[in-house]
């Protein structure tokens, strides 16, 4: 390691020069004094400029470049396979945590030899997100949530309005359907309010410079589903317009099935042969 602070040689002849005159005068107190002081000083400003040459070197070794502070957002707008459309962005809530559990489809077989796996793609990605909600006469931030979940955020009206939910945090975007919220909330603290959402994710985006936008392959599997979701609406008119007209079709025959005689010109009930 390099030395701090002025060599070790010059400090003991900076104090056997005053200590010699200490004895003569009161003034040599105060100059050794002054010269530890420039010592103490020296040494500082070294042990600055070393370390701030040892961080450089370390940043350079390592390759570590810091990525500018964001904040997360909701949206909830029309999509395509491509990019989302510009809808208005929520961001009145402060997103603290994110929890990204991706699990695999399989099933295991014990026998009385080695296990079997057997694998079937992946499951339905549910994610967690909790954070903070501002609760003050001025930024009534979980009051506007709440609001806007029942209104637009949650699956049901997504689904109706033919919309998606598009999350945005720390240069990732994901795209789905809110399944459920918490709002929790303590007298210790009442102007921050805790809330967490669960949010079935359809397709996934990463939105970093280095990676160009790259699509998620397992969110591009999941477009089909996310496409039969927002139909469901529709599909279930169909299938109730398709109940209704085979209630009709059904009473029609019933209808024709009684005025018709089941026998024959006799009028057996048993509809068997004439005798």
């Amino acid at each position: 390691m390099g030395h701090f602070g002025i060599p070790a040689q010059d400090a003991r002849s900076a104090v056997t020069q005053n200590g010699d005159s200490d004895a003569s005068s009161t003034g040599s107190a105060s100059t050794t004094e002054a010269a530890f002081s420039n010592t103490a000083t020296a040494m500082a400003e070294n042990m600055q400029d070393t370390a701030g040459d040892m961080g450089d070197r370390n940043d350079q070794i390592r390759g570590i470049e810091m990525k500018e502070e964001s904040y997360a957002t909701l949206e909830i707008a029309e999509g395509n396979k491509n990019k989302t459309s510009q809808g208005a962005k929520y961001a009145e809530f402060l997103l603290q945590s994110a929890n990204e559990v991706s699990q695999e489809k399989y099933q295991l077989v014990e026998t009385f030899g080695d296990t079997v796996a057997f694998f079937f793609g992946t499951r339905p990605k549910i994610y967690q997100y909790s954070g903070v909600l501002l609760n003050t006469a001025d930024y009534p931030w979980r009051d506007d949530w709440k609001n806007n979940y029942e209104e637009t955020f949650r699956g049901t009206r997504c689904v109706e309005n033919k919309k998606r939910a598009y999350l945005t945090y720390d240069y990732v975007l994901r795209e789905g359907y809110i399944l459920g919220m918490n709002i929790g909330q303590i007298s210790a603290s009442p102007n921050n309010v805790d809330f967490n959402f669960t949010m079935f994710i359809t397709r996934e985006i990463n939105l970093s410079p280095s990676s160009g936008g790259m699509e998620n392959e397992a969110g591009a599997n999941a477009q089909g589903e996310s496409d039969q979701a927002m139909m469901d609406e529709n599909n279930l008119n169909m299938e109730k317009n398709g109940l209704d007209l085979a209630g009709e079709e059904a009473v029609a025959k019933a209808g024709t099935a009684v005025s018709q005689p089941t026998g024959g010109p006799g009028g057996n009930a048993r509809g068997g042969r004439d005798t």
